[in-house]
Parts: structure tokens; C-alpha cells; sequence
């Protein structure tokens, strides 16, 4: 009953300006859990889109909030090209988002250790997107991993792992100084898989 209501909502509020892409968590603390994406917008975009409307808001407490158990933080992600190696509009069907939270006063450290890690993605053929989420609580970055060829990109291949390539980019004893800065750089870190639900997205 929750699949059809949230249907029936996207086929009726989503289908122009606030699209929804929604993708279903598969692993983690919040597998089971549905992931909404509505853009990309500019800030500018966000500030000038109409509110939601009570209609819209009336048909979402009416048919599908009462199915839902809980709801988790709202948040803006900026997309950061010069960190990336995947387009923003780079989709996939599966993904893999990697949520990192640099201790205070070392975001410019964060910044610095992603670059360089954006070349270890290149040599390995990785889209990656970075985003930084702003406005949303504790400071937080999250990469996303798109798997354009499915879940076998997930294979580990002899001598092309990450920290196979990191000792190829930077030196043989640079893996373990990479492991020692991210210690000192990131508070903690936690990942999850997400797989694209096209029948409940925006058409």
C-alpha cells in the first residue's frame, strides 16, 4: 500500500520541477529505508520555487506519511566538480555512499586528501561524485560511488585496488601516511548501498 500511495504522490506532484529520484537502501544502519534526491537546482532555483503547496502537503500526510516509521535529516548537497570524476548528472542504478565527517577546522584537510584521491579514481576508472552537505547539520562530505556496470564493479581485482594505486601515484610508503592523515582528518566514516527504484521515481 506504501508503493502505490507514494506512486500515485510522484505521478501527481513530481513529474515537472521537483522531480524525485528515489532509491531504496540496501545496506547499513538505515537499509530498508527509501533515499529521496529531488534536482540538481541552484540555489537560486531553490529560493524561487513555490513552497509546498497545502494540497500537496494535505495528499502526502494523508496517503503516505501514515505508512512511514520514522524520517531522517533533510539536507542540501553541493556537488564538487573539482573532486570529482563523475559528471553530477552521471547516474547509475547502484551506488555507493561513503558519509565522512572531518573533525573541526580540517575541512581544507578533507578537501586536499579527496583531491588526491580523485587521481587514485581516475586510474581505476571510478565515477565518483563528492558533494558537500551544507546547512544539514554536523559538516559532512559524501562520495558516491556509481557502479555504471553493476555490482561486479564491487570485484576485487588483483593489483588494482585502492591502495594499490594510491602506492602507485604517490610513492610505496604513501598508503599508510594516507591512512594516518585520514585518521587525523575525519571524525568517523560509514558507508551504504542504494539501488535506484524506477518504478517509484519521477517519470
Amino acid at each position: 500500500e506504501f508503493k502505490k500511495a507514494l506512486i500515485a504522490h510522484v505521478t501527481r506532484f513530481h513529474t515537472t520541477e521537483k522531480k524525485w529520484r528515489i532509491f531504496e537502501v540496501m545496506s547499513g544502519p538505515d537499509a530498508g529505508a527509501f533515499h529521496f534526491v529531488e534536482g540538481p537546482s541552484s540555489w537560486d532555483e531553490i529560493e524561487k520555487a513555490p513552497v509546498n503547496t497545502d494540497q500537496h502537503t494535505t495528499d502526502w500526510d494523508k496517503t503516505v506519511e501514515l505508512f512511514i516509521e520514522k524520517t531522517s535529516n533533510v539536507g542540501f548537497s553541493v556537488y564538487q566538480e573539482n573532486l570529482s570524476t563523475g559528471k553530477l548528472t552521471e547516474y547509475a542504478n547502484n551506488i555507493v555512499l561513503t558519509h565522512m565527517y572531518p573533525k573541526p577546522g580540517m575541512v581544507g584537510k578533507a578537501n586536499e586528501i579527496l583531491e588526491k584521491m580523485k587521481k587514485v579514481n581516475e586510474m581505476g576508472g571510478a565515477s565518483v561524485a563528492i558533494f558537500n552537505v551544507m546547512l544539514s547539520g554536523d559538516p559532512q562530505m559524501v562520495s558516491s560511488r556509481r557502479l555504471k556496470n553493476g555490482l561486479k564493479e564491487l570485484e576485487p581485482i588483483p593489483g588494482k585496488s585502492v591502495p594499490d594505486r594510491w602506492r602507485e601515484a604517490f610513492g610505496a610508503n604513501s598508503w599508510s601516511d594516507y591512512m594516518e592523515d585520514y585518521a587525523d582528518i575525519f571524525e568517523r566514516r560509514w558507508s551504504e548501498l542504494l539501488t535506484f527504484r524506477a518504478d517509484l521515481s519521477s517519470k
